[in-house]
């Protein structure tokens, strides 16, 4: 303003601007008292010599700020004239996501060649109650990788008809891209973005979230998730407090300590959740075997060599499993016409370090029939 005075300005009452506390403007008195970003003073005016910028708050007195009329201004005489209007963007706006969270798009189906063993099945049944005791069921699932963990989630998403919103996990992942961020609404002004976690987490359509890898994550980040159990957190960059919808449910995913990425989970975040562990079985191997065309001489040596493999992964002397996906690969690749041998080395061979391979190797020559039909 002109002569640096404070004019008494009326803002309409729907408008709760955020305050940006922007380095052009200087904010009244009744501002002192509100914490920083809450919906503060509506009143602004501007420095001496300094340049209105519209990016930098929502609401101002209007000089310089060339938005259209939606307030009224008492001002004095002299510089009624003077007064550009303004436009007070509502808040509705400004607190909003962007809408662009469709639940229909996470809608998924399970596999259909999934093997349901009396373990797997086991573990599809404790999954399943916790799933149907509400927030109070909030839960985590552990195995080697390659196990079947998210098929087994898939299934439970797609008998209930939950949307399934998996988010893979990371070191690197802060708090804004899973909660929210401040960010550029279509309005051009700036407003609060719910991130994919919040959005999922206030739908209607009851998702089912899945924190992929989920002990990657930082601790500042499950730090903010604490009260999930509870039924809501709080988000400090929008000072709210978001509530989870009744039917939302929440479920993480981790491998063991010891794979690469793989860190402790801290204790009070382990002690909101529970934990549903699931171990390599067999008979699970012998299914996906039967669907060649192998001689059963052939499928029983191999789930015999991978019962050993398996062994050694325990006993720290390979950092691979051969898992149930492992099993699947090598099948695939044989029905595609691929030699037995050259299947065994692409799906799991191949991946390990050359003094690893030795010892896998050393496993496989133990059986004389794999030995011989891989090299024939």
């Amino acid at each position: 303003m002109e002569n640096n005075e404070t004019n008494e300005t009326t803002i309409s009452q729907d408008v709760k601007p955020i305050c940006q506390d922007c380095i052009n403007w200087v904010k009244l008195d009744d501002c002192k008292t509100k914490p920083f970003n809450n919906p503060a003073c509506q009143f602004f005016r501007q420095k001496p010599g300094r340049p209105a910028n519209p990016n930098k708050a929502k609401v101002r007195t209007g000089r310089n700020v060339g938005m259209p009329v939606s307030a009224t201004v008492a001002s004095p005489a002299s510089q009624q004239t003077a007064m550009p209007a303004q436009t007070a963007i509502p808040a509705s706006i400004q607190s909003s996501s962007l809408g662009t969270f469709n639940p229909d798009d996470y809608r998924v189906k399970s596999n259909p060649n999934i093997v349901m063993t009396e373990s797997n099945q086991k573990v599809f049944d404790t999954m399943e109650k916790l799933f149907l005791s509400g927030h109070d069921g909030f839960f985590y699932m552990q195995s080697q990788a390659g196990n079947g963990k998210n098929e087994l989630i898939k299934k439970l998403a797609e008998k209930y008809n939950r949307p399934l919103v998996l988010i893979s996990c990371s070191g690197d992942m802060s708090s804004s891209s899973l909660l929210g961020r401040i960010t550029a609404l279509p309005n051009g002004a700036l407003g609060w973005q719910d991130g994919l976690f919040t959005e999922a987490m206030k739908s209607e359509s009851g998702c089912i979230v899945v924190l992929d890898e989920f002990s990657a994550m930082d601790a500042s980040i499950t730090f903010a998730l604490h009260n999930l159990p509870d039924g809501y957190i709080t988000i400090a960059n929008n000072n709210q407090k978001v509530m989870a919808n009744p039917k939302f449910f929440l479920i993480g995913t981790c491998n063991p300590l010891g794979y690469e990425g793989v860190k402790a989970i801290n204790e009070a975040w382990n002690g909101r959740l529970g934990i549903v562990k699931m171990k390599f079985d067999i008979a699970i191997d012998n299914a996906i075997l039967d669907r060649t065309k192998l001689n059963q001489g052939i499928k029983q040596a191999l789930t015999q060599m991978i019962t050993l493999v398996r062994q050694q992964m325990d006993a720290g002397k390979l950092s691979k499993p051969f898992g149930h996906r492992t099993t699947q690969q090598v099948v695939n690749y044989y029905n595609a016409g691929i030699a037995l041998s050259e299947c065994v080395d692409i799906a799991y061979l191949d991946k390990l370090p050359d003094y690893e391979q030795l010892v896998a190797k050393r496993i496989m020559n133990d059986f004389t029939s794999i030995f011989d039909f891989v090299n024939e």
